[in-house]
């Protein structure tokens, strides 16, 4: 019997987990380790709708969508998330198919400015 977990059960227990958003805090800044990541206000975040529908009508589904503000600023931008156990050569097109995905949503609902997008790719 292999121990090896399924890799749809592996995809539920990353969201579950990242669903916190304390864990989800704790892993945006050990992985960006930017000093801005430490101003990101933890009460601002909010998990987003992960699922896309493109202007093809193909329908996207991003492991985990949020939007966040840092401390003291009206900025806010999208942390993106996407959780894989093997690597896929069309990775960078896909996430940017969600960032493009983000900002035509803002821009339907009447956004000026497109907030920035900050993907980040887990390989377990």
């Amino acid at each position: 019997m292999s121990s090896e977990i399924p890799p749809m059960e592996r995809d539920t227990t990353f969201k579950f987990l990242l669903k916190d958003k304390k864990e989800l805090l704790v892993l945006v800044k050990d992985i960006l380790r930017y000093s801005w990541a430490d101003e990101i206000d933890e009460e601002s975040i909010e998990f987003d709708d992960s699922e896309f529908v493109t202007q093809k009508l193909s329908q996207l589904r991003a492991d985990i969508v949020a939007k966040a503000k840092l401390k003291g600023r009206e900025v806010y931008f999208y942390i993106l998330i996407e959780n894989q156990s093997t690597v896929k050569r069309d990775m960078a097109q896909k996430i940017l198919k969600y960032m493009v995905s983000l900002w035509w949503k803002e821009l339907s609902k009447g956004a000026e400015n497109l907030p920035p997008v900050i993907p980040i790719v887990v390989y377990n």
